[in-house]
Formats: structure tokens, C-alpha cells, sequence
């Protein structure tokens, strides 16, 4: 991916067909690693751009992205609250909250049944 800007990357990523999931850090209290509304996009390979503060907090929040991304079975869009020193094993106190948005995994298997005007109607409405 060329050198891009956040919503160009994000773009991308969409257009591209591969699912990926879109972090942002939504809340901090007390000491963290990064600021609120920092955002970083996963794919099942690697962290594609941004970040949620690096480290430990990155590592764990790429391990949960893509285990949303590989497990359908995972809900589509989560919000965790961590405690950075008993859920990540970090030195400092504080708490981060992430939400966690999936993007271009393909859950449903649809068919449509009659070839009418609304069930061609339907069929481009769920191809976009």
C-alpha cells in the first residue's frame, strides 16, 4: 500500500474485497500508551497502517482484530475495556477501550428465489 492518508487507506482496504478490521481507540484513563481516536486498520497478514499505541497494546489488539477477521463465529463490531497492567501485562495503570469494526466478512449465503422486479432489485442492493 502506497504512503496514504488514514481515510485512503481505509478506501482501499474496502475496495479491495479483503476483510480487515478497523480499531479505534475510543477512551483512555490514567496512563496509556497512545490518545484517544488514534486508529489503526488489521488484515489477517499484518497491521496494514496506524496504531492504537504499539507494543503490547498493538500486539493484543492485532491478535483480537484478527481473530475476528479468521472466527465468524466472533461478533461483527465489539468494544473491550482493558486494564493495561492486569489484562496486558503492562507497568502502567491505566485503562484503554477499543472498538473493534469488521469490514468485508462475507457471513450470509443468500438465495433468491423468482427473477421479478424486486428480486432484481434485492440482488443489487446486496451487491453493493
Amino acid at each position: 500500500m502506497t504512503e496514504n492518508t488514514f481515510i485512503q487507506a481505509l478506501a482501499e482496504l474496502a475496495q479491495s474485497g479483503t476483510p480487515f478490521v478497523h480499531v479505534t481507540l475510543v477512551q483512555t484513563t490514567g496512563s496509556a500508551p497512545q490518545d484517544a481516536g488514534s486508529k489503526m486498520l488489521v488484515d489477517l497478514t499484518v497491521r496494514v497502517y496506524g496504531t492504537v499505541g504499539g507494543g503490547k497494546v498493538e500486539a493484543r489488539s492485532v491478535e483480537q482484530a484478527q481473530a475476528m477477521i479468521a472466527d465468524s463465529k466472533l461478533a461483527g463490531n465489539i468494544l473491550i475495556e482493558w486494564n493495561l497492567q492486569r489484562d496486558i501485562g503492562m507497568t502502567c495503570g491505566g485503562w484503554v477501550k477499543l472498538f473493534f469494526e469488521v469490514y468485508n466478512r462475507c457471513n450470509w449465503r443468500i438465495i433468491v428465489f423468482g427473477a421479478g422486479h424486486v428480486s432484481q432489485a434485492l440482488i443489487r442492493c446486496l451487491l453493493t
